[in-house]
């Protein structure tokens, strides 16, 4: 019966895994843009190159994320759909050794979820938000495997299971020692001498797979940051504001000026004090965040709640119910977006599907010497491996990066010229070079740089962008004018779109067609200010309210226009300026703009 078991289970994986494929590959369809990792794979190329000058991004994003996403996108040769194909059968391996792991029918189970995945909540895209999903399923995996048979060395396994996912994402930070905590009172009545060895490793060990990206913040702020440098005060700040999903913008509109916004510690005090002042409403935004995440497929999550009911005296089962009840709970914490919860569905498919085996026996685990079994151990462990391996490179990266830190920051332009000494054809290199280049007003060194990236990545759109902003600098408004963006709902395009319409202005104000300047111009603030509004559906009073203020600014839109034009003659500088003025009649910016012209 085992055999046949296992050999079912066999053909249960390789559908799956044919399966992933397909749908990957089938996914991508003809676009040759990149996958949507903006911001992340710039932080990564930083800290691969050790670009010193560009330290401020660094820490955007947490190292593997962006270093991973650096890798895909500027160093191999994988297109997009070959990436979603990847990382959809890495999805499917983890999720059938989790079913096999939990029962004897896991084939089965893993078949079923990955079915209810496909018409539910979860993204099969690979982006990195959903890119996190492998780390906790990998962490459900270990800890199923551990709660049958807990030892000081499966502990080790889970911490640094935990531990390198935190190296991507950190959510699963506080975890491991609530895992302690209710193992310790649960099973061990709280008696050191039967769990101290467990409460060590669990709440210790996850951690010092921090510690190089520790110190590479440290040196570069001079301070503690254990995670990602401010990439989650606007969620801080509209969470404490009662708000259920994410809003992003001029947080300075919201908090005050005595705030810094750029500090993370500045924003966590503000909101422990707004939350002091208004507890009721924290609370019920707590409560409205988990059931804007349950919501997203009501169906699925009550047939985990049964699948957890039903298997509810195994230890595999409550710890695993646990960790998804946690996943929930940590993020509801502040507002929350649906990617946010990617994660969170596979566990609750696997949960669901187990209602299959209840006939059994609720009492019914797989034998250790079954043939699944032990390939889901091995499936389990060979990962572990492989996520570990990537967090020591990554923590190497970030320590070689700490080291030439030390050493000192030279400026831009050199350490951009040394890395493209060593990497002639990097397109993420040239970009920025070729960017600090226009900067300096050196147009003609930016075009060559702009135009080979084009000869490099001919099929990406975004690419001729640059190039012929650095040819508007040179005087040639042509190819701005001609150039088209992509129509797409990603962030990327958003930006590409909200650039283009400025630069398209500062065209035609070069060729005296100020009325034509002033439509783009409007366009271009009207998506300025909306451009970061992330709220979808209904909008309710506490929503409107935040969003009024937020558009009432336009921080930063008129240094981001002067930018984009550059160093143009005094007269097309004053008649963007008067553009603007119409524009936004009584802005600040432009009228320190306008008392800086020479000649004023």
């Amino acid at each position: 019966m085992s055999r046949k078991v296992a050999a079912f289970g066999a053909a249960c994986l390789a559908g799956l895994i044919a399966l992933g494929w397909t749908v990957g590959l089938d996914g991508g369809g003809a676009d040759p843009e990149p996958i949507d990792m903006v911001g992340y794979e710039q932080a990564g190329e930083v800290v691969l190159h050790r670009v010193a000058a560009r330290a401020d991004i660094a820490s955007y994003r947490m190292p593997l994320a962006t270093i991973l996403a650096a890798r895909i996108r500027y160093h191999s040769d994988l297109s997009a759909p070959a990436v979603r194909a990847l990382y959809q059968s890495f999805v499917v391996l983890l999720l059938f050794a989790l079913g096999c792991l939990l029962h004897p029918l896991g084939g089965l189970f893993s078949g079923a979820a990955v079915i209810a995945l496909l018409g539910g909540a979860f993204s099969f895209s690979f982006y990195p938000e959903s890119g996190y999903t492998p780390f906790v399923l990998l962490a459900a995996c270990v800890l199923v495997w551990r709660a049958r048979s807990p030892s000081p060395g499966r502990s080790a396994a889970l911490a640094l299971a935990v531990g390198a996912g935190l190296l991507y994402r950190s959510p699963l930070v506080l975890f491991p020692p609530l895992l302690a905590l209710y193992e310790w009172g649960a099973y061990h009545r709280f008696s050191l001498k039967a769990y101290w060895k467990h409460l060590l490793i669990l709440c210790a060990a996850p951690y010092l797979l921090l510690l190089p990206w520790i110190a590479l913040n440290w040196t570069i702020y001079r301070s503690f940051v254990p995670f990602e440098q401010g990439a989650a005060n606007a969620n801080i700040v509209t969470g404490a504001l009662g708000l259920v999903r994410s809003i992003e913008g001029d947080l300075g509109t919201l908090v005050g000026p005595s705030v810094d916004v750029a500090s993370t510690g500045d924003v966590l005090g503000w909101a422990a004090r707004e939350v002091l002042r208004h507890p009721l409403r924290y609370a019920l935004s707590i409560a409205e965040r988990a059931v804007y995440a349950l919501s997203q497929d009501w169906a699925l999550a009550f047939l985990a709640v049964c699948g957890l009911w039903v298997f509810r005296r195994r230890r595999e089962f409550q710890q695993l119910g646990l960790l998804a009840g946690y996943f929930i709970a940590i993020h509801c914490l502040m507002s929350v977006e649906q990617n946010y919860f990617w994660p969170l569905w596979p566990l609750a498919a696997i949960l669901a599907a187990s209602l299959i085996g209840a006939s059994r026996g609720t009492e019914e685990a797989p034998s250790p010497g079954s043939l699944d079994y032990r390939f889901a151990v091995l499936v389990t462990l060979a990962s572990l491996g492989a996520v570990l391996a990537a967090g020591a490179y990554v923590g190497a990266a970030a320590g070689s990066y700490a080291a030439a830190l030390r050493r000192g920051r030279p400026p831009i332009g050199e350490d951009l010229d040394r890395a493209l000494a060593r990497h002639p054809n990097d397109v993420w290199l040239l970009l920025e070079r070729g960017r600090v280049r226009l900067s300096r007003g050196e147009s003609a060194g930016a075009v060559e740089d702009f135009a080979a990236v084009t000869r490099l990545e001919p099929r990406v759109a975004s690419h001729r962008l640059p190039e012929a902003r650095a040819r508007l600098a040179l005087g040639q408004p042509a190819p701005i004018i001609r150039w088209r963006a992509p129509h797409g709902p990603t962030q990327r395009e958003q930006m590409l779109r909200y650039d283009a319409n400025i630069l398209k202005a500062c065209a035609h104000i070069m060729l005296g067609r100020t009325k034509t300047a002033e439509g783009l111009l409007k366009e271009a603030l009207e998506a300025y200010m909306d451009r970061n509004v992330l709220v979808r559906g209904q909008l309710g009073d506490v929503e409107r309210g935040v969003l009024a203020k937020l558009r009432t600014s336009d921080t930063g839109f008129v240094k981001r226009c002067l930018e984009l034009q550059g160093a143009r003659p005094p007269a097309e500088r004053r008649a963007l300026l008067g553009a603007l003025a119409k524009l936004l009649p009584g802005s600040d910016e432009v009228r320190r703009a306008l008392a800086a012209m020479p000649g004023t």
